[in-house]
């Protein structure tokens, strides 16, 4: 029975529940259960209110492998101190084959024990949220008095008897910083000259970009303790006087407007997989006026007529989805990606060479099994067993960890996958770009239609199979217009 370990600890101070301590008591429970441990997960100083933990993740994802059938961890709120989460991956696991185990809390498969776990599960739960509250509490009672609540102190100040106060030795930084601005100088400007004068932040490295951007919009300079929602005027040394302060800020807001109106931060999501179809030059995103936006030929001598951004890029979401994303396309998909899966699976030499040496150890405890039932017994007979019969143990722990690696899905997790695109919401851009990425190879466009190359063979007697699906669609009349 192979299993695996999963360990973690938040930012509160743990003694017995640390990653080692977890980890050990875990593996006497291990052994005493009789399971083979092949992987041990850590996620260190994450809470586990959250599921976005890195190898908690990389654990569920392992468990469709069938390469371990239970997780054990040091107690339940280890796993999830979030009921709703922990209902959702333990039925992830369930389908999986994997249950949950706690080594230090004694839970049976009854009924009654089914009732325990979700009490253990809500208590942590409890326990989580009334932390966080006295926590939150805490700090906004240390603010109303003004005083310091952690994290990183300003540059120009120190913090003394939980105060703060300012700093003599980087208080200057923040003058010349306010004051250059205030007299015309850029960001970058103003760093250059700091660090030419050998000026350092609180930790002695270079002043930065990114140091100055936020100091001059802090106003903490000014005298103003903010901590969440509370602000205190005059609470706090000032290193910047008011009228300084507010001149920067203006400064600010005017640079920020002219900046946003001169520049053009539109997402061209279709750059690098257009291409013209009069003389196969990529296509790249422009604008005029910053009004118009539009795909353009990057062969200049090329006639190719421009094509608006937003009605090609809807033309290629629409046709993928409702093309694409069709049951027997999707059935398509699935089978030459399982294919796919067990080839690449198969064709992993550790795979190959663990494989082997199973075998041999296999045949090894056989020939002396054969030996030992004909009377064949010499004084190394018993260790030359034990020694193969732990060779054997060894490699077969080694290949499940391997193909830990090797994912190897099934038809009916690819189809779950590929049709959670359908939920996609097509308006979002994060969404249109992952759907652009898994499907489309890439997009041609001529004056009167557009083909779309898809990332997939299709399956037909009178279609060669190494040739990619493409997709024809008539472009509107309404596209029939040259530079906006």
């Amino acid at each position: 029975m192979n299993a695996v370990i999963y360990a973690r600890y938040s930012s509160d101070k743990q003694t017995e529940q640390s990653i080692d301590g977890q980890i050990r008591v875990c593996k006497a429970f291990a052994a005493a259960q009789g399971y083979t441990i092949i992987k041990i997960y850590a996620d260190r100083a994450i809470s586990g209110k959250t599921d976005d933990r890195p190898d908690f993740l990389h654990m569920i994802n392992d468990s469709i492998s069938g390469a371990f059938s239970a997780i054990i961890v040091y107690k339940l709120d280890r796993f999830s101190r979030n009921r709703y989460d922990s209902a959702i991956y333990k039925k992830k696991l369930k389908k999986n084959g994997v249950q949950v185990l706690s080594a230090t809390e004694a839970i049976n498969n009854s009924n009654e024990g089914i009732i325990m776990e979700s009490l253990l599960e809500g208590m942590a739960e409890y326990y989580s949220i009334e932390l966080a509250q006295k926590v939150k509490r805490g700090m906004r009672e240390s603010a109303l008095k003004c005083n310091s609540n952690g994290g990183a102190i300003p540059l120009g100040y120190v913090v003394k008897n939980k105060k703060l106060e300012i700093n003599p030795e980087t208080a200057p930084i923040i003058k010349i910083a306010y004051q250059k601005y205030a007299n015309g100088e850029s960001i970058l400007q103003i760093a250059e000259y700091l660090n030419s004068k050998g000026y350092t932040n609180n930790k002695g490295n270079k002043i930065t970009y990114d140091t100055l951007y936020r100091a001059l919009q802090n106003e903490k300079y000014a005298g103003t303790y903010i901590f969440d929602d509370i602000k205190v005027p005059d609470a706090i040394p000032a290193i910047i006087d008011k009228d300084l302060f507010e001149k920067v800020q203006n400064m600010r807001k005017k640079y920020n407007v002219a900046r946003h109106y001169y520049s053009d931060n539109t997402n061209y999501i279709l750059t690098g997989k257009v291409y013209c179809g009069l003389c196969g030059s990529p296509m790249r995103g422009s604008s005029a006026k910053k009004k118009y936006y539009y795909y353009a030929c990057g062969n200049k001598n090329c006639t190719k007529k421009y094509m608006p951004k937003e009605e090609l890029e809807n033309m290629v979401i629409e046709g993928t989805v409702n093309e694409i994303l069709k049951p027997e396309i999707i059935d398509d998909i699935s089978k030459k990606l399982v294919a796919l899966s067990k080839e690449q699976a198969s064709s992993n030499p550790l795979i190959k060479s663990l494989q082997s040496n199973i075998k041999e150890c296999q045949k090894k405890i056989n020939n002396i099994a054969n030996a030992i039932e004909q009377g064949i017994i010499t004084e190394t007979t018993k260790e030359r067993l034990e020694a193969a019969e732990n060779n054997l143990k060894e490699a077969k722990i080694h290949l499940e960890q391997e193909r830990l690696k090797n994912k190897n899905f099934s038809s009916d997790q690819i189809k779950f996958w590929l049709k959670s695109f359908l939920n996609y919401d097509t308006t979002d851009e994060q969404s249109r770009i992952k759907l652009l990425n898994t499907f489309i190879n890439s997009v041609i466009v001529y004056d009167d239609k557009i083909e779309i190359v898809y990332n997939i063979a299709k399956s037909s007697p009178d279609i060669d199979t190494d040739v990619r699906m493409r997709l024809q669609m008539v472009i509107h009349p309404r596209f029939e217009r040259g530079t906006p």
